[in-house]
């Protein structure tokens, strides 16, 4: 990640939260290079992949693109802004799909 943005990043109310949690980064990391189009294909549980419309072309593409290789998901966009979505949206999204 380029300084800049760790520096950025370093004034939002979210930066204790994520150092907290900035050591299974690696594991996140090779979880996501080992996650290919035919172990996505297995996952037959009904899937909710949901995305912030307000994110960059780069994130909800690969959250449509995750969605298209799950054979039984369903794909959102929701109102919101780069990488997050207001509580108050999400959680009305997740419980109808959990419905």
């Amino acid at each position: 990640m380029p300084e800049e943005m760790v520096a950025g990043m370093r004034g939002s109310p979210h930066w204790r939260a994520m150092a907290s949690v900035a050591h299974t980064f690696a594991y996140d990391s090779q979880l996501s290079e080992e996650t290919t189009a035919a172990l996505l294909s297995r996952v037959t549980v009904p899937t909710l992949v949901l995305d912030s419309a307000g994110s960059s072309g780069d994130l909800t593409g690969m959250a449509a693109t995750a969605a298209a290789m799950l054979p039984n998901a369903v794909h959102r966009s929701l109102p919101g802004e780069w990488h997050q979505v207001p509580a108050e949206t999400l959680a009305p999204a997740v419980a109808d799909f959990l419905r």
